[in-house]
């Protein structure tokens, strides 16, 4: 067998993983997530109309499946055509790309940096909708974001490369020869890197911040990871103050993420929103969402300001915002119902309620009842002989 068919068979077998995902995930997993889906929409009670927003009707399926079939069908096709730059054209006669001789672009070795890049992003989208797949989550933008992203990558490398001498300087040029490859690998893994790296050099590309705007990343949020955080800019989630506005109920119907630890990521997100990078601080005194305010005294507060950076105005602020904002009170209450899995659950947790509401009528009546205690005892009355 010859080191061509060997080559051609590799990158088949390569590209073949994105369409078996997405036929595995429809024949064996696709129907845990509907049903997951349909229990969030009944303990909520959810209005039909907005039901039928994310219950999808068997007329439309067969819509659905076609969608997913043309984004497969695009991620797969740009798979192979990278791959086989990569592994096959040298074998087919094609080493390097046209280049224009008056610009002398693109540069020699294009190609297999091209390729370098474009097989680190594949490899890093395998994991990724292995994930995707795992956590029973496979949609067809899955596969668009993939196709874009190996695209992405493989021209930020290919920029890169062929404008290091402009960007480095020409003395680099023999150091980086042998950096390349490997480079753009680990770029095509990571393209935001190579993107942050060109636009550090390139102010043009940049655009600037008001120094008043805090820089809040979702991966301020403890337990947010790269692939949390690509997860939830899908749905319009950039940021820290995104996720603090965002709607619990169509956000917890379009991720794949628990309630109890949506609810934590949403809290903690506030509490960025108004401190920014001031939640470091919080964070070493045991603060971590923002309702761990809401019990700190007053006379707490100055020490608290005095141990950070974070002034005792914007603390007491905060704190006072707690106790105002009905929708944390709704937030924690949406979030206890669906982590409940059991009946005795939600019996137990009508019995606290229960208890909890007996227990506060009797601080109110015996309140009363020290008050009248004191009102006949000014009027010269005696409690015990009534």
């Amino acid at each position: 067998m010859s080191p061509t068919t060997i080559l051609t068979m590799a990158v088949i077998v390569l590209s073949s993983f994105l369409p078996l995902t997405a036929l595995s995930y429809n024949l064996f997993r696709r129907d845990r997530s509907t049903l997951e889906i349909n229990r969030i929409l009944d303990l909520l009670q959810v209005d039909p109309d907005y039901r039928n927003v994310f219950v999808v009707a068997e007329s439309h399926k067969i819509r659905e499946y076609l969608q997913l079939f043309w984004a497969v069908v695009y991620a797969t096709v740009i798979s192979f055509i990278g791959l086989s730059i990569l592994l096959v054209a040298p074998q087919l006669g094609f080493t390097e790309f046209p280049a224009v001789t008056v610009l002398h672009f693109p540069q020699p070795g294009s190609r297999l940096i091209f390729g370098m890049a474009f097989l680190g992003a594949y490899v890093w989208g395998l994991h990724y909708i292995f994930q995707r797949y795992a956590l029973n989550d496979l949609v067809s933008t899955v596969y668009y974001s993939l196709g874009i992203r190996m695209l992405l990558a493989s021209l930020i490398v290919l920029v890169m490369y062929n404008a290091t001498d402009s960007l480095l300087g020409p003395e680099s040029g023999e150091v980086m020869a042998t950096l390349w490859p490997a480079l753009a690998f680990v770029i095509g893994m990571f393209p935001r890197s190579g993107l942050r790296w060109l636009m550090e050099r390139l102010p043009i590309l940049s655009s600037e911040e008001h120094a008043s705007v805090r820089r809040t990343p979702l991966t301020m949020i403890e337990g947010i990871g790269s692939y949390d955080s690509l997860r939830l800019e899908e749905l319009g989630i950039d940021t820290c103050y995104d996720l603090a506005t965002a709607d619990f109920v169509p956000l917890i119907l379009k991720t794949p993420y628990s309630a109890r630890q949506l609810v934590d990521w949403i809290l903690q997100a506030k509490l960025c929103a108004c401190f920014g990078d001031g939640v470091k601080d919080l964070r070493t005194h045991g603060l971590r969402t923002i309702i761990d305010l809401k019990d700190i005294e007053n006379a707490d507060l100055d020490e608290l300001a005095a141990a950070t950076s974070l002034t005792r105005s914007a603390l007491r602020n905060a704190k006072e915002s707690v106790r105002a904002d009905l929708e944390i009170k709704r937030l924690q209450r949406i979030g206890s119902l669906l982590s409940q899995f059991t009946r005795y659950e939600a019996a137990d947790e009508d019995l606290a309620e229960m208890v909890q509401a007996e227990q506060n009528r009797a601080i109110r009546a015996e309140r009363s009842l020290t008050q009248l205690q004191s009102k006949l005892q000014k009027q010269g009355i005696e409690f015990e002989s009534l």
